[in-house]
């Protein structure tokens, strides 16, 4: 997303569809549906709740939790914005491996390859069109299809000033779907 851009505090550049500035949440409803056929309902919190410095780059907490999910880890990851592309580090990484999570522009055809730990994930900018999500139509949202070579695979919708509004993606024979119920922080 826009030349590295986190100044301690600060809000990120913008790019119509990956907001990123301290105090933005995103409460999402979450339905799992188990290989074995049962539907497990449970919600996520996904938080900006500060900003970090890793080997001299500036970076966004994003914070999730889930409630309800079982085997569902809360988890946090750090994001940046460049003119090329929003970077992430997962706080797991020992590391602290960077990878290219989504190239910048957003265009329809573009595709781009993610490396995380032993996985590539593909990703491609499939259409541009408007999605309705926990109730609420959105307009000229960017949807993404994901592929990775031994793990999940799916969609999601990016819907402007907003993010990620609504995402399916299988894992391991059972398929989760997020809803954007609320959002709320941008300023």
């Amino acid at each position: 997303m826009l030349a590295l851009c986190a100044v301690a505090g600060a809000r990120a550049e913008q790019d119509l569809y990956n907001p990123l500035a301290v105090g933005l949440r995103w409460d999402v409803d979450v339905e799992m549906k188990t290989p074995g056929g049962a539907t497990v309902q449970g919600s996520a919190v996904r938080e900006i709740t500060g900003t970090e410095t890793i080997n001299n780059l500036s970076y966004f907490v994003v914070r999730t939790s889930f409630t309800g999910l079982p085997n569902m880890r809360n988890m946090t990851m750090y994001r940046r914005k460049t003119a090329r592309g929003i970077y992430a580090i997962n706080a797991v990484d020992k590391e602290k491996r960077e990878y290219l999570e989504a190239v910048l522009p957003l265009n329809v055809g573009q595709s781009w390859k993610t490396v995380i730990f032993s996985s590539v994930i593909v990703s491609t900018v499939e259409a541009k069109e408007s999605v309705t999500a926990g109730g609420k139509t959105y307009e000229n949202c960017i949807k993404v299809i994901y592929k990775t070579d031994n793990g999940p695979s799916g969609s999601y919708y990016q819907a402007p000033d907003v993010g990620n509004v609504l995402e399916t993606t299988a894992i391991d024979g059972a398929v989760f779907k997020f809803t954007l119920k609320s959002f709320s922080g941008l300023k």
